[in-house]
């Protein structure tokens, strides 16, 4: 008697099927994209977050800058437009306040708290035409080649306080007295505005560099402020 039947039974099996080389190079291909796609993506927004802090940053120094000389000039009992240069240790002598009919528009501010003029407050654009300059001005550091808007307080005929509040200013005429309509003045009135404006040339990130080479980008804006003092009489 057999137990087992002589028939064998083939199980029937699908046959197996692999990628082919083309779908493999088409499915890398589109992956690479995507990776490509991703880094360009995250490139950008970190050159946007950039930019963008940066700006922020310097509009509120300018904007700390502004209110500084806005609260002196609001406290002040006299304020002159004219122009600065530093070539002596004496500020009274060097600032030079627009009259006699001329615009009174300039790079320097002269601030009186009071009536006597022992004590003042001296606002000026310290211009630097080399890239070579480097230091201090009336004690107060300023950067390499740069515009620097430059603080001078005395008391009592002495310097007390001597700050850069600015760097990297572009116009030359920083000052300005209007009236009411916006229009300079070319005669001293009482109620006067100080019209006060910034543009700044800034560094915002680093392009590219190769060895010593590098290049920067530049960004161009400007602040505006209107000021005027609270005492008119």
């Amino acid at each position: 008697m057999n137990l087992f039947s002589r028939h064998s039974v083939n199980t029937l099996r699908p046959p197996s099927r692999a990628f082919t080389l083309v779908e493999m190079l088409v499915a890398v291909s589109v992956f690479s994209m995507l990776i490509l796609a991703t880094v360009a993506v995250q490139l950008y927004a970190l050159r946007v977050y950039t930019l963008a802090a940066t700006k922020l940053n310097a509009t509120e120094e300018a904007r700390a800058t502004m209110n500084d000389v806005r609260d002196q000039v609001r406290e002040a009992k006299l304020v002159y437009v004219g122009n600065y240069t530093n070539v002596a240790s004496n500020p009274l002598a060097n600032f030079v306040p627009m009259q006699g009919g001329n615009l009174e528009e300039g790079n320097a501010l002269m601030i009186y708290p009071t009536a006597a003029t022992n004590s003042f407050t001296l606002v000026y654009l310290q211009a630097q035409s080399s890239n070579s300059f480097a230091g201090s001005v009336s004690g107060a550091s300023v950067p390499l080649g740069a515009n620097s808007l430059i603080l001078l307080n005395y008391t009592n005929g002495g310097l007390a306080v001597s700050n850069d509040i600015a760097d990297f200013i572009t116009n030359q005429i920083v000052f300005d007295a209007e009236n009411f309509m916006g229009s300079v003045l070319a005669t001293n009135e009482n109620r006067y505005l100080i019209h006060m404006t910034l543009n700044f040339s800034q560094w915002e990130y680093l392009i590219a560099a190769n060895g010593s080479n590098s290049f920067g980008a530049y960004d161009y804006y400007q602040l505006n402020t209107v000021m005027g003092r609270r005492d008119n009489d």
